[in-house]
């Protein structure tokens, strides 16, 4: 059965959707990095990690949809450190859909709406997050890529450093 795979803008009066779905993303994570619940029963984050998208220029929230039923997020910005570079800041699918390779049509329609130089950056330890972008990261750009470890917001991360588009130069 083909399911049709969107991204759709989120507007400003639908943030706390995303705020909610953030907490699905965590929890996801959490289940690799052994994060616990805070004493609310909630996971904690900066909520500007997801306002940012909201207030500041050059990012970039689209929700995923199913068959017009929001399943995940992209959130697309450019890198702080180097504006000419594009940043998945933050990328989510329902776990039931993992396998489905929804995450990849996501991530090339992302791509599409958004060629030029890219990173992707994966959390020390993500295994799973790993696997999935190294294995969609290798098709979308034929095995064409660069990756190093680093450091952002105090945290160890997989960078991983591409191009994509038809005046991509290659590594």
């Amino acid at each position: 059965m083909k399911m049709n795979i969107e991204l759709y803008p989120i507007e400003k009066h639908q943030r706390e959707i995303v705020h909610r779905l953030f907490q699905f993303y965590l929890y996801d994570m959490a289940k690799l990095m052994k994060w616990p619940f805070s004493d609310k029963g909630n996971f904690q984050y900066e909520s500007s990690i997801v306002d940012a998208y909201f207030s500041e220029k050059l990012h970039y929230p689209y929700f995923i949809k199913c068959d017009n039923k929001i399943i995940g997020f992209s959130l697309v910005r450019c890198y702080p450190a180097d504006k000419r570079l594009l940043d998945m800041g933050q990328f989510y699918v329902a776990g039931m859909y993992v396998g489905s390779r929804i995450g990849e049509a996501a991530f090339k329609k992302t791509l599409q709406l958004y060629p030029g130089s890219w990173q992707v950056r994966v959390l020390e330890g993500n295994s799973s997050a790993d696997r999935f972008w190294n294995s969609v990261i290798q098709k979308v750009t034929s095995g064409n890529f660069k990756t190093n470890d680093g450091i952002y917001s105090g945290k160890k991360m997989k960078f991983y450093k591409f191009e994509y588009g038809s005046d991509a130069v290659r590594f």
